[in-house]
């Protein structure tokens, strides 16, 4: 009786992990065809020159800064601003999202973690629109000096994609 129990506990949900399993395949036949088609998916990219303003004298955070994007394997360069007007672009109510001035690129702001997510779609479809998406993580070392003005402590950093999604919006 409990084996029986047993197997007609785990049968629902061996079948819930059967689309699962065959989407990876299917992704990884779609990045191939991009691939084939001259899309390159970059390692890595570099955030330079960043500098802000921080309204809190307790912890470096930032209410403003601005910064440099640079992908060389993709030729891409941004400005980067995040400010009071700065404007959700996030899909679908999603975390919230700031597009550069190009706007292929986007970056998550995570201010309680002085985090950069940056977001660079690629691989342009028929349609001329991005395919792919690529995402990598920044922890800012901040020096914030009392008159609030902040910076990191190098000029550049060079930062590893560690994602890669297809664009789903």
């Amino acid at each position: 009786m409990k084996t029986a129990t047993f197997l007609s506990t785990i049968m629902p949900l061996g079948s819930l992990a059967t689309p699962f399993y065959l989407f990876k395949p299917v992704l990884a036949e779609e990045r191939m065809a991009a691939t084939q088609d001259g899309c390159v998916f970059p390692a890595q990219y570099t955030i330079s020159n960043l500098i802000g303003t921080s309204n809190d004298t307790n912890k470096p955070t930032m209410s403003a800064f601005t910064f440099d994007f640079g992908d060389v394997e993709t030729k891409t360069t941004a400005k980067c601003t995040f400010n009071d007007k700065s404007v959700n672009v996030a899909p679908n109510g999603g975390v919230p999202r700031y597009a550069c001035e190009n706007p292929n690129i986007e970056f998550i702001y995570d201010i309680d973690a002085t985090k950069l997510w940056l977001i660079e779609r690629l691989c342009p479809g028929s349609d001329g629109k991005p395919q792919w998406e690529v995402s990598g993580s920044f922890i800012m070392p901040l020096n914030c000096v009392l008159n609030c003005h902040c910076q990191t402590e190098a000029a550049e950093y060079n930062v590893t994609y560690n994602s890669l999604n297809p664009i789903r919006n």
